[in-house]
């Protein structure tokens, strides 16, 4: 009896402490924790430790980055995350932002945007309609003023250009554009569906569109601006195989099941091309130089997000030098492209971000 008491004891205080040695075990990397829960199944990057020399500089900063890092690390974390989210599926089969295709390995992004832009459902009131309009104009005027090419584009949200594919529990298909009174000059939504019978234009297991989408999305943009490429340009195939996209991970799906294979086309003159990075103090938001010697010279600034990285490449046979600005979700000052001398500048948020982009909450 008394053995047995005191296993029993053992075994409670085992439990308590596992999750601490995991912790400890894994954040540290003496195990990998891809051994014990498989990868990581946020679709983002886990806070880091924060440097003990931060300690002594700046007490306050360093015990909240430490408590960041110790809620992103400790132990099982993922594997509780998974479990949630199998079982979240099963019962509706939709993730907390994620909802499953009616095909595998389709899946889509659902979020109060996404789906108000798939049902032609107003989302946004009066005041943050004028609010949005009234720095959309300030934005433009600032660039007519330095005689500056300006063009904003209305993006496709991946289930609008794929509602084949959309579980009914969506909501029913506004099949016209939804339409928020947000100023946009050119949708290229026709243009990708049309592209579908010719190519993939979205990834099924990510948000993003694929470089065949991006490059038939370009070719408007060319349209709208009255530009021609300097050269007909000749886009290499290349094919993707056991790709798994950004929704797989944000809802903590089996990889394994939710591969896809497809064609695509590859980036023109990948050799030809120097990158040089913006940095910025929040690391989210990523921005860059593209530049090539051998086109036009000529600047664009595109201020956007991650369907930029897709997209901007294509614009080298026209532009010689291509800046990508991240909006920062409204952070982004208006005159920010003006520091770097364009002849154009693109405004073009992915439409969940369409409010956002210019200072929306």
């Amino acid at each position: 009896m008394r053995k047995l008491n005191i296993l029993g004891i053992a075994g409670f205080c085992l439990c308590l402490s596992l999750p601490l040695i995991l912790h400890i075990l894994t954040a540290t990397h003496i195990v990998n924790p891809a051994s014990i829960i498989g990868q990581n199944h946020e679709n983002r990057r886990l806070t880091q430790a924060p440097p003990l020399s931060e300690l002594a500089k700046e007490p306050a900063r360093y015990t909240a980055s430490w408590s960041s890092f110790v809620e992103d690390r400790f132990g099982a974390r993922t594997l509780m995350i998974r479990a949630y989210k199998k079982i979240e599926t099963r019962l509706n089969r939709q993730t907390s932002r994620v909802i499953l295709g009616t095909e595998t390995p389709w899946l889509f992004l659902s979020s109060l945007e996404t789906k108000a832009q798939f049902n032609g459902t107003p989302y946004l009131d009066a005041a943050e309609i004028a609010q949005w309009n009234t720095k959309y104009t300030r934005m433009k005027d600032a660039y007519h003023t330095q005689d500056i090419s300006f063009l904003s584009i209305k993006l496709p949200t991946k289930a609008r250009s794929y509602a084949e594919y959309v579980p009914a529990s969506f909501g029913a298909h506004y099949v016209d554009e939804p339409d928020q009174d947000l100023t946009f000059d050119l949708s290229v939504e026709a243009a990708l569906i049309a592209a579908k019978a010719h190519g993939q234009v979205f990834k099924k297991t990510d948000t993003h569109w694929t470089n065949f989408g991006a490059e038939k999305a370009y070719i408007e943009i060319m349209k709208a601006l009255e530009l021609k490429p300097r050269r007909a340009v000749r886009y290499k195939p290349v094919s993707k195989t056991d790709f798994s996209g950004d929704l797989v991970r944000l809802a903590s799906l089996d990889e394994t099941r939710y591969h896809e294979a497809y064609d695509d086309i590859r980036h023109p003159y990948p050799k030809a091309i120097k990158r040089e990075t913006i940095s910025h103090a929040d690391p989210r938001f990523k921005s860059y130089i593209l530049r090539r010697s051998k086109a036009p010279r000529k600047s664009l600034v595109i201020i956007g997000d991650s369907f930029t990285h897709a997209i901007a490449p294509f614009f080298l046979s026209d532009f010689n030098e291509v800046v990508f600005l991240h909006h920062q979700l409204g952070a982004l000052d208006i005159n920010a492209p003006l520091d770097y001398n364009p002849d154009t500048i693109l405004f073009m948020p992915a439409g969940r971000f369409s409010y956002m982009a210019l200072g929306g909450e």
